[in-house]
């Protein structure tokens, strides 16, 4: 099978459509190669209607092999290029909010006066990275229990405390028992969110662990909302912003569970230069602030 053929296949099959494609070639041109490439395989790939294409059977079939077959292809070509001694490209990161704007912001522009050819696409999202897509290299999460085959290189074992504004405090008054939180404000993470829930550990503080606080305040940046004021959540002792803060540590006698944190990646980026530089560098700064605490 033609290579070439089946990369145009896959974005005609994307698009539905010869004339709706990115493809530098006129839509007679797509056609015939389309043709070609049915002729050769002896099976019908679309059905051809007037403002459409849809997939037949096989051409779904074709699809879904085109799709992971081309991904791996890029794979290689990535991995191939981070051979050289230098490391450049784009390096495809996630994080979850608050992490991105924390640790992550907090490092990146050494790394990017140390790494000059290096370019970086950073999501920040909270859910779960997906790789199979090909669209993910680096993602910096706790273990995701539903992808043990992914690599993990153990980042740091973070602290969790609870903390609020001085301007909350003055407002509202410091909790002196646990069971004070009942009658307070309480930000938490979307505790549908298994990696992160146990940030939540302040809802059931003093309560019975199947009967936890509903929070006044769901968010992903928790920082940026106990900065503000709005209520008490929970952030890691080691947290950039909350080192460089005034935040006040509430109940400072009791300590939160640890979340472990890793830099996750895939087996097809194992040895990658890109991949490789930033974990060394993201835990190198990491060591750094741990030393500042």
């Amino acid at each position: 099978m033609n290579l070439d053929r089946l990369r145009l296949f896959y974005y005609v099959a994307k698009a539905q459509s010869f004339t709706h494609t990115d493809i530098p070639l006129s839509p007679s041109a797509l056609s015939r190669q389309i043709s070609t490439l049915e002729h050769e395989l002896k099976s019908v790939l679309f059905h051809r209607y007037p403002r459409k294409l849809e997939l037949t059977d096989k051409g779904h079939m074709l699809f879904e092999l085109a799709s992971k077959f081309l991904v791996e292809m890029e794979n290689v070509e990535r991995f191939l290029k981070d051979k050289d001694s230098e490391p450049k490209g784009i390096l495809r990161l996630t994080a979850p909010f608050g992490w991105a704007s924390s640790l992550l912001f907090d490092m990146l522009p050494a790394y990017l006066d140390k790494y000059p050819q290096m370019r970086l696409h950073i999501k920040a999202v909270d859910s779960e990275p997906n790789f199979s897509e090909g669209k993910v290299d680096l993602a910096i999460f706790p273990f995701l229990p539903n992808a043990p085959h992914l690599k993990y290189k153990h980042l740091y074992r973070f602290h969790l405390k609870l903390y609020a504004s001085k301007e909350y405090i003055a407002k509202h008054g410091l909790p002196e028992r646990p069971e004070d939180l009942d009658h307070h404000k309480l930000i938490a993470y979307d505790q549908d969110f298994s990696p992160f829930r146990q940030v939540g550990w302040h809802l059931t503080l003093g309560r019975a662990p199947d009967k936890p606080r509903e929070p006044f305040l769901v968010v992903s940046d928790l920082y940026q909302a106990v900065v503000k004021g709005l209520g008490i959540t929970a952030l890691a002792v080691e947290n950039p912003l909350r080192i460089k803060s005034d935040l006040v540590e509430v109940l400072p006698e009791y300590d939160g569970p640890d979340l472990d944190i890793y830099c996750i990646y895939p087996d097809h980026l194992v040895g990658s230069r890109r991949v490789q530089s930033f974990i060394d560098f993201l835990s190198a700064s990491v060591q750094e602030l741990i030393q500042k605490i």
